[in-house]
Parts: structure tokens; C-alpha cells; sequence
């Protein structure tokens, strides 16, 4: 029993951690977090849209398309990202547009094949000379860090799009480019990801905003988020657990469960 409560404890202590930005292993996850401030993307036809919130300084030179596959890299078109603010102190508004087709022709990928597509963002911004961040640079994409007078240097990447702060996500949906089946979703690391060819895995997640218990019935209350699709069914898995107490011999714990239909 106590070595269960210490792992509970430990698990709370591990997610507070990430929450609040610490705890974090050193690369690309870490730079997202510190540089992304906030992430806006949603799906109208064939055009992804998206909204990235930097931290003030950072200057965005262009976007990038990247297979995982091959590590090939492909510019998209310098309309597809403006800055819409960038004042001095502030954080920096980027809207990018992606065309869906013109991604996957960019590409190249034929009809018939699979494929996965990242989106980059050509960043730079100024970091202390030596400082945990500057070691963080080198982890990057395209890495570039050139010294500067008084202890800063300029670092120079490519930003992966996600991972942000915060991330308020559309819905999307699949669409045929050429008979090229492409499909936009969020992965499971929390970027903005492509998949050319195949349909992305069906993937949910709950948050459960409100509880409560009255007349002898629990009310849940809260958001079933998808990566893409609509929701077509769904089940309420209630699941228990008893536990003997003591030391007698015998007796593991049982589980126990029952499916409601909603």
C-alpha cells in the first residue's frame, strides 16, 4: 500500500512538473515549449490554417515541409506565412496557410504511395551565450548559432509546429488531392502532422470538466476530442477496484467493470 501511494505521489509530482515547463528532457520538446507560446489550427477545404504565437524577438524567415522518411525538405511558397504582429516586447503573431494540394505536389508524392509531412518553421531569435538554451540549439533541425557582442549569440532553426504552450485545434477532415488520400491531425507528441496516402490512426481523449452526484446518479461533464473525423458512438467504462487489507494469503486485488451505453 505504501509503495502504491509513493508512485501515485510521484506520478502527481511528474505531471505538475510538466505542467509549470519543468521536468522536461533537454531538446526540440523543450525549445517548442520555451518559443511557442500558443498554437491555432483548423481545416477549411483544402487549406490548413494556422496561427502560431512566439515569444517576442523571434523572427521567422519562411516554412518548410519535411518528410520523416527520407529527412528530404521542401520550402513552401513565402505568401504562406506573414507576420501579423511583431512589436518590440511583444509576442509574435505568425498566420501561415497551407495548401493541402499544393503540399503533397510539392512533394512529389505519387499516387499509390504513403507518406509522412511535418511542418517547419525557419526561426531565429537571440540566446545567452552558454546558457541551457544555447545548448539546446545544436538538438535542433538546420541548427546555426553565431556569436554576438555581450554573452549572446544568434540562434537559427527550424521549429517544428506544436508543442505549444497552449493549442486551441479544429476539427479536421480528410481530402483527396489527385486521388491522394491526405489527412491533417495533431500526433501524439502534440504536432501539427500530414498523413499522404493512409488514414491517420482513430485516436480520443476526454476532459473531464465536472463531476457531480445526486439522486443517487454521477453526471460527467466535459470535451471528447478527436484528431479528426466526427464521433459516431460512444461508451461509458466504469471500472473498480476492491482491495483486501492485512496480510491474509489469496488475495489479489479483483477488478471489476461494467459498459453504459450513452
Amino acid at each position: 500500500m505504501l509503495a502504491r501511494a509513493r508512485r501515485a505521489v510521484a506520478r502527481v509530482r511528474t505531471q505538475a512538473e510538466r505542467a509549470a515547463g519543468r521536468g522536461t528532457a533537454p531538446g526540440p520538446a523543450s525549445v517548442a515549449r520555451r518559443v511557442a507560446l500558443r498554437l491555432g489550427a483548423r481545416q477549411d477545404g483544402e487549406a490548413l490554417r494556422l496561427d502560431v504565437m512566439l515569444r517576442p524577438g523571434t523572427d521567422v524567415r519562411g516554412m518548410w515541409l519535411r518528410s520523416p522518411d527520407t529527412g528530404a525538405w521542401w520550402p513552401l511558397p513565402a505568401p504562406s506565412v506573414r507576420l501579423l504582429h511583431d512589436r518590440p516586447g511583444a509576442p509574435v503573431l505568425v498566420h501561415a496557410e497551407v495548401d493541402l494540394a499544393e503540399a503533397v505536389r510539392t512533394a512529389g508524392v505519387a499516387a499509390g504511395q504513403e507518406s509522412t509531412l511535418h511542418l517547419y518553421l525557419d526561426v531565429e531569435h537571440d540566446v545567452a551565450t552558454g546558457s541551457p538554451e544555447a545548448d539546446d540549439i545544436p538538438l535542433m533541425l538546420m541548427p546555426e548559432l553565431t556569436a554576438r557582442p555581450g554573452g549572446r549569440s544568434l540562434a537559427r532553426y527550424r521549429l517544428r509546429v506544436g508543442k505549444a504552450q497552449r493549442s486551441d485545434v479544429g476539427s479536421f477532415h480528410e481530402v483527396h488531392v489527385d486521388g491522394t488520400l491526405v489527412v491533417p491531425y495533431i500526433s501524439r507528441g502534440g504536432y501539427v502532422t500530414l498523413a499522404v496516402g493512409r488514414a491517420a490512426n482513430p485516436f480520443g481523449d476526454v476532459y473531464v470538466r465536472r463531476i457531480s452526484v445526486a439522486d443517487g446518479r454521477l453526471q460527467l461533464s466535459g470535451l471528447l476530442l478527436t484528431r479528426h473525423g466526427e464521433l459516431q458512438h460512444a461508451e461509458l467504462l466504469l471500472k473498480g477496484r476492491t482491495s483486501v487489507l492485512g496480510h491474509a494469503t489469496g488475495g489479489e486485488d479483483e477488478d471489476w467493470g461494467e459498459s453504459l451505453r450513452e
